[in-house]
């Protein structure tokens, strides 16, 4: 719950086969999920949101140039984003170091591949409904 007693929304940028734990983990919270470019943007003028999170395959791979995008955004400058790869491909471990490394420099939060272990998912959930309830905080 934000400080006016509304509840916190959650942009999800969905890509395919987006994890419903993590859908479910989140259900106390408003979630809006976007599956194009043109949706999110929309999404973005239309709410405030607290949380954003995008995973690797989203429209065609588009993650990167939403994090960019809302980064470039000034009302948006401190919402944590944390992207996934969210579908069951696994990638390698270097790939996903690289993948994270990129996304803290473009001012991300985390990357997590949720199919790097099989509690990953679980972690992940629990990563976000933190960041939810203490958003200052630097996790």
């Amino acid at each position: 719950m934000t400080q006016t007693g509304e509840t916190a929304k959650v942009l999800i940028a969905e890509g395919p086969g987006m994890s419903t734990e993590i859908r479910d983990s989140l259900s106390r919270y408003e979630v809006i999920s976007v599956r194009t470019f043109d949706e999110a943007q929309r999404a973005l003028a239309q709410d405030s949101f607290k949380l954003i999170l995008i995973d690797l395959q989203f429209e065609e791979s588009r993650m990167v140039e939403l994090l960019e995008h809302l980064r470039s955004l000034r009302s948006y400058e401190g919402v944590p984003i944390v992207c996934v790869q969210g579908t069951d491909r696994r990638v390698s471990s270097s790939i996903r170091l690289n993948m994270s490394r990129a996304v803290r420099a473009l001012g991300g939060r985390a990357f997590f591949d949720l199919h790097a272990a099989d509690e990953m998912t679980a972690q992940t959930c629990e990563y976000l409904r933190q960041i939810l309830t203490f958003p200052s905080n630097t996790l």
